[in-house]
């Protein structure tokens, strides 16, 4: 029967952990149909012999995921709308056998040593940012503050109207490097005091430091649930190096063209202002511009606006493709003809959302699809889940073998140190050696065993645990405070607790525009929503229409016209924190004094 267990049988795991598994297996196997009322929290607690505490920790973490759904007043029912199968398609990839690849000598190629993969696509390593505050839904719902619940010193101040420093900047993720630097410094004298020179100063496998490789993997069997083959693992210098890697070796893997940059595109260095987007012409070139045969590639919208100018330079053609409560809209991805779409499942950025379990498979379903589609799994910030567990990966569970993982270490450690990841599926990874292999890896060496000797000792771990409460406590003090303010009715945070960033929407007369220009008044600079907004080609106004304010336009996949902002708090110390949610609610009501 669905939702009866013998707890006696959980083993090592923690009484919460076995409960969410168990009511899991039956929600996926279908033992728990969907639609059907879950036991109350206090019968199953009874049941169980557990806690209460137990059981609702089970139920977050269900509902985080997209399996149960809470309706007030009525408790919880099952979400997933059928049983998980295997998407039908020639499952022979998933019984590769998982070979250590023989890359462990480094291949000697005639001529001089390459130059990085591209030059253009090497610029911050974070991806992006993302996560959330107390009391938002995974599904997109919104609470108001009020219910319940410096920059580095190496960059100088920037300047408000008025002639004073700001006291926050929410636009982007200004990490502070404090305890990182002191970590990462202690780790690297280590490493050069103890490790041999053959260690440090040996010609080192494209791919990357085998050891390092391996340290990775181990990392995210724990963490993460994932069974990595070390082998099918590439270290690159940040996540932008990766996705040009990842976009030459797709444009190989399906015949479509060389992976070369495209001069179309513009440069990938530059940082835009907050709120600033390229117009639409520079973000891609035109249709007109392009073969008919050019691959497409699906981005998020609202997303990260470089992976438009990243997969151009390479010769994709971009169609965004909105983003619902359940993740990227399935009707417009089988409409964008995309045969590789590039998401952030586990905390979409900017929205925050995290894509639901029957979204998540019916991806898989997309996958199956076509026999050359391919997914990339942009996992940039999950390590700072701030409640429950880390959300499964969809590589855990891809067994086509279509989905690329990417993860970076810069939201833990600081962009400066360049370091990331991806972990190639079986068919990309034996094209790997052939399309790609004679690349040197653009990552120091020094810096990948330094990095390996954090993992193997616990102490990356140690240190992320302590940052993921530090930016939990700092996103509590912010919230609080701008609860307690005459604004904090006004204010509402969307999905919370996924990331270093969450969304805040604003009750206001006024679009976006006016609410960012008081806030930096009051010294806080914000980041719209609307900057975030893509357009394809094929969508774009007529020239006599693109002057159109961005911000007065729909925000695709919200249901309400509210002027909506990123606020991505990596760089929030607890000093600033409370004086930041005054100032930004003397902007708000500031804002809504046109009402009175």
């Amino acid at each position: 029967m669905a939702f009866e267990y013998d707890m006696a049988g959980r083993g090592d795991s923690s009484r919460y952990e076995y409960l969410y598994r168990c009511m899991r297996a039956d929600i996926e196997s279908g033992e728990a149909a969907p639609g059907q009322r879950l036991p109350s929290k206090r019968v199953l607690a009874k049941r169980e012999g557990v806690s209460i505490v137990t059981v609702e920790k089970a139920y977050a973490q269900l509902e985080a995921e997209g399996y149960v759904q809470a309706r007030e007043r009525s408790g919880y029912f099952v979400a997933l709308r059928q049983p998980v199968r295997v998407p039908a398609a020639d499952v022979r990839t998933a019984r590769i056998s998982r070979r250590q690849e023989q890359d462990d000598a480094v291949p000697v190629p005639s001529g001089a040593s390459a130059a990085p993969v591209s030059t253009a696509a090497s610029a911050t390593g974070a991806s992006a940012t993302g996560a959330s505050a107390t009391g938002a839904s995974a599904t997109g719902a919104s609470v108001a503050v009020g219910e319940g619940s410096a920059r580095p010193s190496a960059q100088p101040l920037q300047e408000f109207h008025g002639g004073s420093g700001l006291i926050a900047d929410f636009s982007w993720p200004a990490y502070n490097p404090g305890v990182a630097a002191t970590l990462w410094s202690r780790a690297l004298r280590d490493t050069l005091a103890h490790e041999g020179d053959r260690e440090l100063y040996a010609p080192q496998p494209s791919r990357g430091s085998l050891r390092l490789r391996r340290a990775i993997a181990t990392h995210l069997a724990s963490f993460r649930g994932m069974d990595v083959d070390p082998g099918r693992i590439v270290i690159g210098a940040g996540a932008q190096m990766l996705y040009g890697m990842v976009a030459q070796l797709i444009l190989h893997a399906t015949g479509a063209g060389m992976g070369m940059p495209d001069a179309h595109a513009p440069a990938l260095g530059a940082r835009l202002p907050s709120g600033v987007r390229l117009p639409a012409d520079a973000s891609q070139p035109s249709d007109a511009s392009l073969p008919l045969d050019t691959p497409v590639v699906a981005v998020e919208n609202p997303g990260y606006p470089r992976l438009a100018s990243i997969y151009s330079a390479y010769g994709f053609r971009v169609h965004p493709v909105p983003v619902d409560a359940e993740g990227i809209d399935m009707d417009g991805l089988d409409a964008s003809g995309a045969s590789v779409v590039h998401i952030m499942p586990s905390h979409q950025f900017p929205t925050g959302r995290v894509t639901s379990v029957t979204r998540r498979y019916e991806l898989l379903g997309w996958l199956a699809g076509g026999a050359e589609r391919y997914l990339v799994e942009d996992d940039y910030d999950n390590e700072f889940r701030l409640a429950g567990r880390p959300v499964p990966s969809l590589a855990s569970i891809d067994v086509l073998g279509r989905v690329v993982y990417i993860g970076t270490f810069s939201k833990s450690l600081g962009s400066a140190l360049r370091l990331a990841y991806m972990v190639l599926p079986p068919v990309l990874s034996r094209r790997y050696d052939d399309d790609l292999g004679f690349y040197s890896n653009t990552v120091s060496v020094v810096d990948q065993i330094c990095l390996s000797r954090l993992l193997e000792s616990g102490d990356y771990e140690r240190h992320v645990n302590r940052f993921r409460t530090q930016r939990r406590t700092v996103r509590d003090l912010f919230l609080d405070a701008l609860a307690d303010t005459p604004a904090g009715g006004m204010c509402h945070v969307e999905e919370a607790d996924s990331g270093l960033h969450f969304v805040l929407a604003v009750d206001a007369p006024c679009g976006e525009g006016r609410i960012v220009r008081l806030a930096l008044r009051h010294g806080v600079r914000l980041a719209p929503m609307s900057g975030y907004v893509q357009a394809s080609a094929a969508a774009r106004p007529p020239a006599d229409r693109r002057a159109a304010r961005i911000e007065d336009m729909p925000l695709p996949g919200y249901g309400d016209s509210r002027p909506r902002f990123v606020m991505q708090y990596d760089g929030l110390t607890p000093q600033a924190a409370p004086q930041a949610a005054r100032a930004l609610a003397a902007a708000v009501l500031e804002a809504n004094a046109a009402r009175a």
